[in-house]
């Protein structure tokens, strides 16, 4: 199962990145939550104790949350997330942001990991719709 590791440090989320993606082919799945933010700990909850929606991820997507309020001193850190509201979630590559997703839906939350993150079956299938069968 893919549990959350928390970040407290500006230095800590950089190392993470730098030794993680150094393998292309992985995915750092970064939420912006804050302890006082009710669905921040709904979709935390919801996310750690249905483990199955990640398992297919596993070994492919780190999942990272940092506390805006414990890296609020950070003026580094408040330049890089301009943030409206939370939880706001990042998907990096390559040491690259490359989506964005605010809100607390883990539904929508999946939908927009498989866009980027493609293990369906039916994607195989239709790639792989030639005449050599």
């Amino acid at each position: 199962m893919l549990e959350p590791i928390e970040i407290e440090t500006f230095e800590d989320l950089n190392n993470f990145i730098e030794k993680y993606n150094e393998n292309e082919e992985n995915f750092t799945l970064i939420q912006l939550s804050a302890t006082w933010c009710g669905p921040c700990k709904n979709i935390k909850k919801e996310l750690s104790s249905d483990g199955e929606w990640l398992y297919k991820y596993d070994g492919k997507l780190k999942w990272l949350i940092i506390d805006i309020d414990k890296m609020s001193d950070d003026k580094e850190l408040l330049e890089i997330f301009k943030v409206k509201s939370i939880p706001t979630f990042f998907l990096l590559k390559n040491k690259k942001t490359i989506d964005k997703l605010t809100g607390a839906n883990k539904n929508v939350l999946i939908k927009f990991l498989n866009k980027h993150i493609n293990f369906s079956f039916d994607n195989i299938i239709n790639n792989n719709n030639s005449s050599d069968f």
